[in-house]
């Protein structure tokens, strides 16, 4: 069943054939005129964007920075049927969904739902994800299950973050200043240097610094402030056309407050009111502000950050077949506080201190077989990831004067180990027609231990506990892709993916630490990729149906003893469909347009069992209905080789469900709403000086990133408020 809007959209699929004949006849364009062709390597190889049968979103390293795009939760904002949102007042932690799937708490235990890769190598932790986009050379976003050639959990689908590489040839860099207000001052650099004939290097480095725009009307500390530093180096080898080698070492430093947290509304609950007895700081409505921006919280407001790593890249190139070879190791050490209550008194204090490292190694090989005919890749992939999480929650303080000690510290333990063999090819039944097959078998080993002891008394909660458990899942893919012309391919397709298990990391009893299984989708595709009008116009198509099973949701169920324990089960299934709809056009010399549309409908099909707190007729986590963009940018020439490049940029968004404990909760529902920037550059045709004045959410729109809803447990519900209007100039020189 497709509704009327994903007919329009299958409307544009066959428009787009038809239109793309009738373009055949147009006189050819100059390539000032013409959209540029756009590599991705969505297949584990370079190739044109129009020829993936996969639905993917590319930005390049100009285009984020013309779209002040400073951050993957930027980049999602500006993608159809991405979202990112953080976890309660925690910087750190992304919360990533595509069209739906993705993953709503950031605890060890869990998986992401959607892969996140950096050259190749996946980020095993959701934490330290919004990475700094100082030295990229393009981002991919590959929508739907890759669980065949990316594999571990994506299920909803892989942010593919490609660097850029030195240069053998000729040494080139570039320097950015920017300034802002809020006290912004950004530096970036980055240059490439031919070491030999056959060696180059490249290094690249970034400051990031801004006042809060929230602050506490108690201490008057900052909130939601940036104080972050980076760096990276790499190395490129090549002592012949056959073989490669890329060395590569990063790191963040990161040194900020906490999340600008507005507190929403208080309640008189049995604890609030048993506090209020015996404290001398009521909590009641007095501690609302009239302010988005502002609270009056005096606990933990903390965001500090340091990762690193280091990867080898190795490629060897013969007549018959590329053997490459991916090693990383990444460490990553994330602190984050919270005092969500918004006042001085103390209901929650949270602090929470990651420790994760992890190890992979992929041993990939590629090549061109039986005349050409076969495009085929495969390879063997192993991931060890180990992380801890220690958490110190104080509960209700003031109550420790008449023997309640509601306050806790908790250590969670995760372990995982993963193997995984994997294939897929391609094959031209037709020099028009082409099907892809692949499969991937992964095993995933994981053990993990949960313990909880009483502040200040020291008394056993939660006695350390320990799980382990494997599961096993097979994903396999398959397309059929028509290349009607030489500008325009059609396809269909079927793909599964999952997301692997875990264990409950947020039980509240020993009984409750217990495994559940892995989520498993199958997604249904078909698409168009078609260029026109001699590359002046392009029309990117998707339709997807998917069928989602073994949904991961907490359950509440009672122990031996009769107290509640929460559980994590796989508790629901559902079917979600939709599409992508993306145009870029060039109508005149200079001038770029465009356009995309995403929808998804999402619905429970089924719930499990009557424990979980959901219905068939609860709305997705963190899901809009429709999500769109609009984008216009001229190139004008003017006199001393330079060129005035203006550009606007919108992106809309529908209501999203922000809270997972209380379905369709209205208090932490973002409503729909647009945010517009606009840019104005002026620079040199080809390298040299350019000076650019910005504006970011110039509407000034007020918006959320998460939110949680305790009104009837803890007595407050709060929001976690995203950055009010910016405005900013760059001044960079390329050489």
């Amino acid at each position: 069943m497709l509704t009327a809007t994903s007919t329009t959209l299958a409307g544009f699929i066959l428009l787009s054939g038809s239109v793309a004949h009738a373009a055949d006849e147009a006189s050819a364009a100059t390539p000032r005129d013409t959209l540029a062709d756009v590599v991705v390597t969505a297949r584990k190889r370079e190739e044109s964007l129009q020829q993936v049968p996969v639905s993917v979103a590319a930005i390049s390293s100009n285009e984020l920075q013309q779209r002040s795009l400073e951050s993957l939760q930027d980049v999602a904002m500006a993608t159809p049927n991405v979202s990112f949102y953080n976890e309660q007042g925690d910087r750190s932690a992304g919360l990533i969904t595509i069209r739906g799937i993705g993953q709503s708490d950031p605890i060890v235990t869990n998986d992401p739902g959607v892969g996140v890769y950096l050259d190749g190598v996946y980020f095993g932790s959701m934490t330290g994800l919004d990475l700094d986009m100082m030295d990229v050379a393009r981002i991919e976003v590959l929508r739907g299950p890759q669980g065949t050639l990316f594999g571990k959990n994506t299920i909803g689908g892989a942010i593919n973050i490609v660097s850029a590489l030195p240069s053998l040839q000729a040494m080139n860099g570039d320097v950015q200043v920017t300034s802002g207000d809020y006290g912004r001052i950004d530096g970036t650099a980055r240059i490439s240097i031919p070491l030999l004939d056959t060696l180059a290097m490249s290094i690249a480095a970034a400051s990031h610094n801004a006042d809060g725009y929230g602050h506490s009307l108690a201490t008057g500390a900052e909130m939601g402030n940036t104080n972050n530093q980076s760096g990276r180096i790499a190395l490129l080898f090549r002592p012949s056309d056959s073989f490669e080698l890329v060395a590569t070492a990063d790191r963040t430093r990161i040194r900020e407050e906490g999340a600008v947290i507005k507190l929403l509304a208080t309640a008189q609950t049995p604890l609030v009111g048993l506090l209020n007895t015996f404290s001398s700081v009521p909590y009641n409505n007095s501690w609302l502000t009239s302010s988005d921006y502002t609270n009056y919280s005096t606990g933990s407001n903390l965001n500090d950050g340091d990762t690193w790593g280091e990867s080898l890249t190795a490629t060897w190139t013969t007549p018959s077949v590329t053997v490459k070879s991916i090693t990383s190791y990444r460490n990553n050490n994330t602190t984050s506080g919270v005092d969500p209550d918004g006042s001085p008194a103390v209901l929650i204090d949270s602090l929470e201190q990651v420790l994760q490292h992890q190890f992979s190694e992929e041993l990939q090989l590629s090549g061109v077989s039986l005349g050409d005919r076969l495009h085929w890749v495969g390879g063997l992939y192993y991931f060890s990831d180990s992380a801890v999480l220690d958490a110190t929650d104080e509960v209700f303080t003031a109550l420790q004067a008449i023997g309640l000690d509601a306050s806790f510290f908790t250590r969670v333990t995760a372990d995982d180990k993963s193997y995984a063999a994997y294939g897929q090819g391609t094959y031209a039944l037709t020099d028009q027609l082409h099907l892809t097959v692949g499969l991937r078998e992964t095993l995933d080993d994981k053990s993990g231990s949960l313990l909880r002891t009483g502040i200040p008394s020291g008394a056993v909660i939660i006695p350390s506990t320990y799980k382990s458990a494997s599961w096993d899942a097979l994903s396999p893919r398959i397309s059929l892709e028509d290349q009607l012309s030489p500008d325009v391919m059609v396809y269909v397709s079927a793909a599964s993916g999952f997301k692997s298990g875990g264990f409950n990391g947020e039980a509240s009893a020993a009984e409750g630490f217990q495994a559940y299984g892995p989520e498993k989708v199958w997604t249904y595709e078909v698409g168009v990729r078609a260029d026109m009008l001699e590359k002046r116009l392009r029309v990117n198509a998707t339709l997807f149906d998917s069928q989602y099973r073994d949904i991961q949701f907490f359950v509440s169920a009672g122990s031996a003893n009769g107290q509640p324990v929460s559980n994590v089960g796989n508790a629901a299934a559902a079917r979600i469909f939709g599409g992508e709809l993306e145009i870029d056009a060039v109508p005149i010399s200079g001038l770029t347009l465009k356009a995309s549309v995403g929808l998804t409908n999402a619905a429970y099909t089924e719930v499990a069992t009557s424990a979980a707190p959901i219905t068939t007729s609860t709305q997705f986590y963190g899901t809009p209905k429709t999500t769109a963009t609009l984008a216009a940018e001229y190139a004008w020439p003017v006199s001393g080789g330079m060129e005035l490049v203006p550009r606007a940029d919108y992106a809309y968004r529908s209501a999203a469900y922000l809270n997972l404990e209380i379905p369709n909760d209205p208090l932490t529902t973002q409503g729909g709403y647009g945010l517009l920037n606009a840019r104005v550059t002026l620079r040199s045709l080809g390298r040299g000086w350019s000076v650019a004045a910005f504006g970011t959410n110039l509407t000034d729109k007020h918006y959320f990133t998460g939110g949680s809803d305790y009104l009837a447990s803890l007595g407050f519900a709060q929001v976690d408020m995203a950055p009010p209007r910016m405005w900013g100039g760059t001044v960079e020189y390329r050489f």
